[in-house]
């Protein structure tokens, strides 16, 4: 691994460290923030169809029977140094909600072993 390749690895666990995730949040808020801070989209889905942009997470989830939101979820971070599924678990873990991980254009989905930062490079 070369010293640049070194660097940028140590700078995706500060990258995007406040970017925070709330039950509360609308879903088109939350796709646009993780669009500003990472460089790469999100697709947000309950079952197999895309979410509605002006449902929050917590209304989201109420829409399905076959979850339900941990009731005493609070907010959830995402970084940069995270692998793309473990984030995309998390998600569902955290918020009963599917979600992928896409290059910017929304085009592509990132492959699940990389790190954010990794497939946000690959942009």
């Amino acid at each position: 691994m070369g010293l640049s390749n070194l660097l940028k690895k140590i700078g995706d666990n500060f990258k995007a460290a406040d970017f925070e995730i709330k039950p509360q949040m609308k879903i088109k808020t939350l796709c646009k923030n993780f669009n500003e801070n990472f460089c790469l989209s999100l697709r947000v889905y309950k079952g197999q169809t895309i979410a509605d942009g002006d449902l929050t997470l917590a209304q989201l989830n109420k829409l399905s029977k076959k979850t339900e939101l941990n009731s005493k979820a609070g907010s959830l971070k995402i970084r940069a140094s995270m692998r793309v599924g473990d984030a995309e678990k998390i998600f569902k873990e955290h918020f009963g909600v599917n979600v992928q991980i896409a290059d910017y254009d929304n085009k592509k989905l990132c492959d699940n072993s990389l790190t954010i930062g990794e497939a946000s490079r690959k942009n």
